[in-house]
């Protein structure tokens, strides 16, 4: 099941980064939570990566 659940994560990051990318460039206010979802979403995927 969670080996299955690792693509939707790497898409999930890529998403994450491009946007956090954007709001950097236009100096956005959503840059800090863009930041929060992306780490928690790496710490995540990194979690169950190890639970494995």
């Amino acid at each position: 099941m969670i080996k299955k659940l690792r693509p939707l994560f790497y898409i999930i990051v890529g998403v994450l980064f491009a946007f956090e990318t954007y709001c950097l460039l236009t100096d956005s206010k959503y840059t800090l939570l863009i930041t929060s979802l992306l780490l928690f979403t790496l710490a995540l995927s990194y979690w169950l990566d190890t639970r494995n």
